[in-house]
């Protein structure tokens, strides 16, 4: 897919975290983190979908407690870090 706005991919997660809070209303909390001068910063589209899937599947559905999923940007002397985080149990195996 061609590149879009860092803030038009985020804007569609919070689009697909909604759905899965229909899933998960007591479970399912979210944290988004994307200072304004990153908006415009290009990225791969659907580039954050699979990482954000990854955090529902094996950190919220999993669970018996809220998890929360955060999605952050920050500025790096070189680019942009983005990251997907959730504080679901470990799985060990």
């Amino acid at each position: 897919t061609s590149d879009v706005a860092l803030k038009d991919e985020f804007d569609l997660q919070q689009l697909y975290l909604d759905i899965e809070a229909v899933r998960f209303p007591t479970r399912l909390v979210t944290v988004f983190d994307l200072p304004a001068d990153l908006e415009e910063a290009r990225v791969p589209g659907m580039i954050l979908q699979p990482l954000v899937e990854n955090a529902i599947k094996y950190g919220v559905s999993r669970a018996n407690r809220p998890v929360t999923v955060r999605i952050a940007a920050r500025r790096l002397d070189n680019g942009v870090a983005i990251s997907v985080t959730d504080d679901g149990d470990t799985i060990k195996g």
